[in-house]
């Protein structure tokens, strides 16, 4: 976010993750710190709004759009525009930028670099996911190793149910 920031020449950036059936913001810096945390639904707000319709959405006047969100009725939040972040085809998060200053926009050029910007954040997002869960995987073996030799060494019944039960909820844990 900071990045995308840097290039189009705002501090004020957020990034939005999709949890299940809403949007998180997992990133925000400038007049979005705060922000971390928050949720919102599918249509709402300028993310929102870039979730539901999967393309990019730029508002060169945040205070007069319909959409906006009444939390931000009170500042003079000028342009916004958000872009999506994709999987494959499916939109897991929303990248945003927004100036205050009046003579500040985003036209086609600024929407056309944060949208390939976002493809790249997109790729190493899927990338981190991917490797997260192959990290997952190889515990999920590395467990089961240890309880098949257990179960190996174990000379009777009474030696390997306390072994058993141990490594199981360290299998259920890792869920």
């Amino acid at each position: 976010a900071v990045k995308a920031g840097e290039l189009l020449g705002t501090a004020n950036t957020y990034v939005y993750l999709r949890e299940d059936d809403e949007l998180q913001v997992a990133v925000g810096t400038g007049s979005f710190a705060d922000n971390v945390g928050e949720r919102l639904g599918k249509g709402e707000g300028l993310a929102g709004r870039v979730w539901e319709t999967a393309g990019p959405l730029a508002i060169n006047d945040y205070s007069a759009w319909e959409g906006r969100m009444a939390r931000f009725a009170d500042e003079e939040l000028h342009a916004i525009v958000g872009v999506p972040l994709r999987s494959r085809t499916e939109v897991v998060g929303v990248l945003g930028l927004a100036h205050y200053d009046q003579e500040e926009t985003f036209g086609e050029p600024e929407i056309a670099l944060l949208s390939r910007f976002a493809h790249l954040a997109s790729l190493a997002l899927e990338s981190a996911r991917l490797y997260a869960a192959a990290r997952r995987r190889v515990r999920e073996r590395e467990r089961l190793s240890a309880l098949s030799e257990s179960i190996s060494a174990a000379g009777s019944l009474d030696e390997l149910l306390p072994d058993v039960a141990t490594q199981s909820l360290a299998l259920l844990r890792a869920d």
